[in-house]
C-alpha cells in the first residue's frame, strides 16, 4: 500500500504533518492483523506515524471498527514495532465522523475494494452523515517477487495487483500562509469564500457558509458595505453548533471598512459595530475597502463624486494599528491600492499592511503589483479570479478559448485552471460562489500543476481591468496610471 507520489509532492509543500485513515473490507482475504502490518509498513515508510485503520463492517456499512488511531512507532526501521501498540474498539459512525473532520487533513485509503464497491461506500457514509467523501484516484500497483514490494503485501494479497481507491474526507486541506505583520504570525488560509452579494443566487449567504464549512473552507472574506456579516455571524454560530468547527479560532474571517467610515475617528467604532453583527471578539484581518473617503451616512454604490472628502491616508492607518495593538483584529491591510499609494502608506505606517486585496485574474495579472507587494513582505489576496464581479457581455477569463483547451487537456474545469494559477503565482485568492458542487470543484487545485506550455499560452491573454472603481463618474486617479496591458 504505497502512497502516490501526489501524496508525497502535497506533504513535502505543505510542510505540515499529514493525517492518514486507511479503511479496509472486513471481507478481506487475510484478517486485520495482517492489513494492519501492511498499514503500518507503508505509513512507516512514507513517514507517517499518525493515521486510522478502519474495518468497514460490508453488512452494516454505518458501522466501523476503529483500530488504530495515532501511533508512534518505537523504532522507525522496523514497522512491525507497530503492532505492539495497535489496539482494537468499535466505534459508532458519528464518532468516527466527529474524528474525521478534526483531523487538519485526511484521506481514506480503500484497499481491495473494487471501485464500484468504494463508490457505494462514499455514497452510503455521506448519505448518512452528510459528509462528502468522494472517491478520487484508481492507483493500480504491479508487484513481482524480484521488484521491490512491500512484504506485508504479498503475506496480505493473493492476487499481483493492489487497487487502492483513494477518498477525500470530509474536508479538505487548505495551504495556508503567514501573515508578516499580523499578531502571533497569523496564517490565512489560500482560498477564501467570497460573500459579495449577487442578486441570481438562490442560496442564503448563511447556508452557504455553513456548507463551505463541511466542505473544508476556513477563510471567509465579507465587508460592512456587503450587507452580509449578519450573516456570516450566523453561519459560525450555526457550524459551531453543528460541531463542525470546534472553536471561532479555527476560521479566518475578513471584513472590510467602507468608505463612508473612512475617517480617522470612525474607524474602530466601525469595527466594533462589525463585530457586534458577526457575533465576534475579534477580526482576523480588517482592511481599508477603498483609497478614498465618502461623507459619513448611508452606504450607496456606485458613489457619487460629490459625496467624496478628502482621504487622511495616514490618520485613517494609525486608527487601523490601534485597532490590532487592542486585539480587537489580528492583522489589518488594504483593498485596491495601487503602487504609489502603498510606497506612501508604508513611508509613515508603524505596522506594514498585512494584505493588499485587489483584482487578480488570468486577464489582469498585475504582475508590477504582486512583485512590488512581495518585496514588502504583503501578502496578495485575489478577488475577481473569475472575472465575475461586474461582467458585462463576454468573460474574457471563463469564455477564453485558451483556457478552454488547458481546461480540457488537464481534465479540469476552466475555473480550477484560473485558481491553479493564483495558487502557483503565490497568492491568497477569495472565488465567489454559493453553488454546492462549484465550492467544492474550487478545493480540487492543490494535487496537480500548470505545465511551461500552459504558462506559455496564459501570457498571450489580452489583459484589462474588470472592476474600474465604486464612483459615479470615475476617478481618472484612482489607479495612478498603473494599469498593465501586457
Amino acid at each position: 500500500m504505497a502512497a502516490s507520489g501526489v501524496w508525497k509532492a502535497s506533504m513535502v509543500r505543505s510542510g505540515r504533518e499529514e493525517v492518514y485513515v486507511a479503511a479496509m473490507p472486513l471481507r478481506a482475504k487475510k484478517g486485520p492483523p495482517q492489513l494492519l502490518m501492511s498499514a503500518a509498513y507503508s505509513l512507516n515508510f512514507w513517514n507517517f506515524h499518525h493515521f486510522m485503520v478502519i474495518i468497514n463492517n460490508r453488512t452494516d456499512p454505518c458501522s466501523f471498527q476503529l483500530l488504530v488511531y495515532d501511533f508512534q512507532p518505537k523504532d522507525p526501521e522496523d514497522p512491525y514495532a507497530a503492532l505492539a501498540v495497535l489496539s482494537g474498539r468499535s466505534v459508532p459512525g458519528a464518532v468516527l465522523v466527529r474524528k474525521l473532520k478534526k483531523l487538519p487533513r485526511n484521506k481514506c485509503w480503500l484497499v481491495g475494494y473494487s471501485k464500484e464497491d468504494a463508490e457505494k461506500v462514499a455514497t452510503e457514509f455521506n448519505k448518512t452523515w452528510e459528509t462528502s467523501l468522494r472517491v478520487g484516484v484508481n492507483d493500480c500497483r504491479h508487484y513481482t517477487n524480484g521488484g521491490k514490494a512491500n512484504p506485508c503485501m504479498h503475506a496480505f494479497h493473493t492476487h499481483t495487483y493492489i487497487h487502492t481507491y483513494i477518498m477525500g474526507a470530509a474536508t479538505v486541506a487548505i495551504p495556508e500562509v503567514v501573515l508578516e505583520s499580523s499578531n502571533g504570525q497569523r496564517r490565512i488560509p489560500v482560498i477564501g469564500l467570497g460573500t459579495a452579494p449577487e442578486a441570481s443566487s438562490k442560496v442564503s449567504t448563511k447556508d452557504a457558509v455553513v456548507e463551505a464549512i463541511k466542505q473544508g473552507y476556513r477563510h471567509f472574506d465579507a465587508a460592512s458595505a456587503y450587507g452580509v456579516e449578519q450573516s456570516v455571524g450566523e453561519a459560525i454560530q450555526e457550524a459551531l453548533q453543528l460541531g463542525l468547527i470546534s472553536s471561532r479560532d479555527q476560521l479566518f474571517i475578513t471584513t472590510k471598512i467602507w468608505v463612508t467610515d473612512n475617517h480617522p475617528h470612525l474607524i474602530l467604532p466601525a469595527l466594533q459595530k462589525s463585530l457586534k453583527t458577526l457575533q465576534l471578539d475579534y477580526l482576523d484581518l480588517y482592511l481599508i475597502h477603498w483609497p478614498i473617503s465618502a461623507k459619513p451616512g448611508k452606504v450607496t454604490y456606485p458613489i457619487e463624486q460629490s459625496e467624496l472628502v478628502p482621504f487622511d491616508m495616514e490618520g485613517v492607518w494609525k486608527s487601523m494599528e490601534e485597532c490590532q495593538r487592542l486585539g480587537l483584529t489580528k492583522a489589518i491591510g488594504v483593498s485596491n491600492f495601487s503602487i504609489k499609494k502603498l510606497q506612501k502608506l508604508l513611508s509613515f505606517a508603524t505596522i506594514p499592511p498585512a494584505v493588499n486585496q485587489v483584482e487578480v485574474n488570468l486577464a489582469f495579472q498585475q504582475h508590477k503589483l504582486r512583485e512590488f507587494c512581495k518585496s514588502k513582505g504583503i501578502t496578495v489576496t485575489a478577488f475577481s479570479p473569475l472575472r465575475k464581479g461586474s461582467s458585462r457581455g463576454t468573460n474574457m477569463v471563463m469564455d477564453n478559448d485558451v483556457l478552454k483547451e488547458l481546461a480540457d487537456a488537464h481534465a479540469k474545469t476552466v475555473a480550477q485552471i484560473c485558481l491553479r494559477w493564483i495558487y502557483e503565482q503565490g497568492l491568497t485568492v477569495v472565488a465567489k460562489s454559493y453553488d454546492k458542487e462549484r465550492m467544492k470543484q474550487n478545493l480540487e487545485i492543490f494535487d496537480w500543476c500548470l505545465t511551461d506550455e500552459d504558462y506559455k499560452k496564459i501570457s498571450e491573454i489580452h489583459q484589462d481591468r474588470l472592476i474600474k472603481g465604486p464612483t459615479k463618474p470615475l476617478l481618472h486617479d484612482l489607479w495612478d496610471e498603473e494599469d498593465e496591458h501586457q
